[in-house]
């Protein structure tokens, strides 16, 4: 999926999308999801689909200044070689 868009020139970014789904777009709280596509924030009351929350939260987390530190998904290859 990488190399198609990148011969297009889009750019990929890899986030670790932990939490995206139970955190709350609006007010980041943790929230919960209720049913397979529902998500519910006990915080601000927010209702929304689950997976349009979880897709802001990644929008936010790729926008944000931090996305330049945030840790990229990697393989675990096992130890790291010292020269």
């Amino acid at each position: 999926m990488v190399a198609p868009t990148l011969n297009v020139g889009i750019e990929v970014v890899r986030v670790n999308p932990a939490y995206t789904s139970c955190t709350c777009a609006d007010c980041l709280s943790l929230g919960q999801r209720e049913k397979k596509h529902q998500f519910r924030c006990f915080s601000c009351a927010l209702l929304a689909h689950a997976d349009c929350n979880a897709s802001r939260n990644l929008a936010r987390i790729i926008t944000s200044a931090d996305a330049i530190r945030a840790e990229v998904i990697r393989p675990n290859v096992g130890t790291t070689c010292v020269p």
